[in-house]
């Protein structure tokens, strides 16, 4: 996955540390249910998904990780040690668990043996692995950027509190005490740089930077299936001088409401959002053969005292922080070659 000084951090290590941070429980869920999707598709409790839906979710796969050729897609499997066959089944429980929707209790004597390479497997496809890797980086860059500036980070931390008694754990993920205390010590050094990753000017700055990033709002939407009926619709809003939300439960529609912020819309509905005043209602906008009004409840401007805002600079100016620490003290892997992703 990357390497430490001339220390190659494997997927391996990259789980076992995920087990240590406590992250891994609800990816262990999620395998050990698409298995059981599995084993009912296997047993012929129904004919599965069909071909076609298959298709079109391992297409929009592809394209989100740029893998347009059949060669670029088998050498991504390749380098992440998923067969073809596990590709396509994959996608296949993970589209049976979701039309069942069936939550079943696993035995642990139920457990198949290869539980890890199936894990592995969901870790990657469901694109858990690469987030988990960055965490475990960060934590490196850390201790090694604490022992540049002469300082060790402690060994003693919280994440070890609740811990089982006895090694069972350890064993079970193959790591020994020696592991335990290097883990705890990359936590202390990573809490440590945390600190150093922010402060109030740095908070301010980033906010006068993304102040239109970082504003929300507050919108009102009603999808309709023709665009003679969003018209009609949308001119009624603005001739009788009822909010739309008010005229859809007049005339029995759904309309959903809920909070975005501005960087999360379609660009030409920022604009639009933008430039519309509070209350009013935007044209129709057409997408997929479906058509949705708009109607801007509320602007939410950023103010660091707004702790959803305060959490999304502390989020940016820690990726900042660290893409840095990273860029002096790790070195990523190639799938081409050079470090193994296995």
């Amino acid at each position: 996955m990357f390497a430490v000084d001339d220390r190659p951090i494997t997927v391996d290590d990259v789980v076992a540390a995920a087990a240590f941070r406590g992250e891994l429980d609800p990816w262990i869920e999620e395998t050990l249910q698409l298995l059981e999707a599995a084993r009912s598709l296997e047993a012929g409790a129904s004919d599965g998904p069909p071909e076609e839906e298959l298709q079109a979710v391992s297409e929009a796969f592809r394209y989100r990780h740029e893998l347009i050729t059949a060669e670029e897609t088998e050498a991504w499997l390749v380098a992440r040690g998923i067969t073809v066959d596990e590709f396509g089944e994959w996608f296949r429980s993970k589209l049976h668990h979701a039309v069942t929707g069936e939550e079943i209790a696993i035995e642990r004597d139920g457990i198949p043996h290869d539980f890890p390479d199936q894990l592995r497997i969901h870790l990657w496809m469901s694109e858990a692995m690469p987030r988990l890797s960055t965490e475990l980086s960060r934590r490196f860059a850390a201790d090694r950027q604490m022992r540049t500036e002469g300082t060790v980070a402690s060994e003693g931390n919280r994440l070890l509190e609740d811990r089982p008694e006895g090694d069972g754990w350890l064993e079970a993920l193959g790591r020994d005490r020696a592991w335990l205390a290097e883990m705890s010590r990359l936590e202390s050094a990573y809490e440590v740089m945390q600190s150093h990753a922010k402060n109030e000017r740095d908070r301010a700055s980033l906010l006068n930077a993304m102040r239109l990033p970082l504003t929300r709002v507050e919108i009102a939407s009603l999808e309709l299936d023709s665009p003679d009926a969003a018209q009609e619709f949308f001119v009624s809003c603005n001739t009788d001088g009822m909010g739309m939300i008010e005229l859809a439960r007049e005339t029995g529609f759904n309309v959903e409401r809920a909070e975005h912020w501005l960087d999360s819309l379609d660009e030409s509905l920022q604009r639009r959002m933008l430039s519309a005043a509070e209350g009013s209602v935007i044209e129709p906008v057409e997408n997929g053969g479906r058509f949705t009004l708009f109607q801007v409840i509320r602007k939410i401007e950023p103010t660091l005292q707004d702790a959803a805002v305060a959490r999304r600079i502390d989020d940016l100016l820690a990726d900042r922080f660290f893409s840095e620490l990273c860029g002096r003290h790790i070195r990523r892997a190639s799938p081409a070659g050079g470090l193994s992703l296995r």
